[in-house]
């Protein structure tokens, strides 16, 4: 029993033991930053051997901290440090161990007589955004400074950033456009521009426009380390159809490779009338009822309302704006009255026992979502929207 709780243990502490040396030679933090690029530490070399005889050096450092401010990830950069000898004896030096793999450094002159100086070279890169911070050892034969840290700090950033990333539209009005605002922002460039725009749905584009301009010089003065920047305004015009709505803009940048932001807009258009359900697979802010995957022998059925509000109720007059995608059956019932104030329209949606094998789960061009159109009967809005997903198969 003890030569097992031995093994055991000698088991564990090799694993410890395996995975500490790992760390280090990956050169990562125990936050997990540091990025694995570069070739050799010099974790095993030994600094010069000190002066014999004669007068010795004095290793001097003006500025052994370097802050690049913000940098662009992926993109290698450098700094020279300057080491003097301000000492009377010949100064040897050694270039010891970095931090991070993603650091490499260079020493010009290795001797440095006296009075001399000479550059030490530091490179870096890194593939992860935020604060980084890496140093390199270089080792001397100064007596009264053995060895001295050279650091690189600053802020990693992408070329460009997009913001907000996502445009929520809170309340659109069906009557008059709702407008909204989003920058992108370059680092890397001084001349950012859209080079083109596409909406992704074209069945909601005839309701939406992007106007791009450049940023001004002023507004750009407001954010630290933008070159360049676009505005984009974005506007949502009335006739959009009543609930949940979901647009995406696709822009392409003026950069190496022409990038693609994808920017989302979502919102809900304001309406006395409202889809409702407590059944789930109802999602009222994207305005989409999923019925997932049905077997044509059994179908699927799901049971909504339209609430009408206020003076609306008397006007009502809710019909199917076209025939449903097939193979769905859409219902609509008679007006109810709950309170003086409110009705109730059931809506049903089915898929019938027998229905073909087909795809609208939305996952690519050939399986859209299907899509249902209903006149309300009002002056605004005219339509309300449901989009349907689901799959029939044997």
């Amino acid at each position: 029993m003890r030569i097992s709780i031995v093994l055991i243990t000698s088991v564990v502490l090799g694993l410890v033991l395996g995975l500490g040396s790992t760390v280090v030679e990956l050169g990562l933090r125990p936050d997990g930053s540091g990025h694995v690029e570069f070739g050799p530490r010099h974790d095993d070399v030994a600094p010069p051997p000190l002066p014999t005889e004669g007068p010795p050096p004095k290793l001097v450092v003006d500025e052994p901290e370097y802050n690049f401010g913000r940098g662009e990830r992926n993109a290698p950069q450098h700094h020279e440090f300057i080491i003097r000898n301000a000492g009377q004896g010949p100064l040897v030096l050694v270039m010891g161990k970095t931090s991070c793999k993603c650091t490499k450094g260079e020493i010009e002159h290795l001797n440095v007589p006296p009075g001399g100086s000479t550059k030490v070279t530091l490179e870096w890169e890194t593939k992860t955004l935020g604060p980084f911070r890496q140093s390199a050892t270089i080792l001397a034969n100064d007596p009264a400074q053995r060895s001295v840290d050279l650091s690189i700090a600053g802020d990693i950033v992408a070329s460009y950033r997009i913001e907000p990333e996502r445009v929520v539209l809170t309340s659109v009005s069906s009557t008059k456009p709702t407008t909204a605002t989003a920058r992108i922002l370059s680092y890397g460039t001084i001349n950012l521009d859209v080079v083109s725009h596409k909406f992704e749905s074209a069945t909601l584009e005839p309701f939406f426009s992007v106007a791009i301009e450049k940023m001004s010089a002023d507004e750009l003065k407001q954010e630290t380390g933008a070159k360049s920047g676009c505005v984009l305004r974005i506007a949502v015009k009335p006739g959009l159809p009543a609930g949940a709505f979901e647009q995406r803009i696709h822009l392409h940048l003026n950069l190496p490779g022409e990038p693609e932001i994808v920017l989302p807009v979502e919102g809900r258009v304001n309406s006395p009338i409202e889809i409702v359900s407590r059944t789930a697979g109802w999602e009222a802010e994207q305005g989409v009822l999923t019925l997932g995957q049905i077997r044509s022998a059994e179908g699927a059925k799901a049971e909504l309302s339209l609430m009408v509000r206020e003076g609306a109720q008397e006007n009502v007059n809710v019909k199917l704006a076209k025939a449903a995608p097939a193979p769905l059956i859409v219902t609509i019932g008679k007006r109810e009255q709950l309170t003086p104030t409110t009705s109730r329209i059931a809506l049903t949606i089915e898929v019938p026992r027998g229905a073909r094998p087909v795809n609208h789960l939305g996952s690519n061009e050939d399986a859209k979502l299907a899509r249902i159109l209903l006149d309300t009967g009002l002056p605004e809005p005219k339509q309300l929207q449901v989009l349907v997903q689901f799959l029939v198969e044997e």
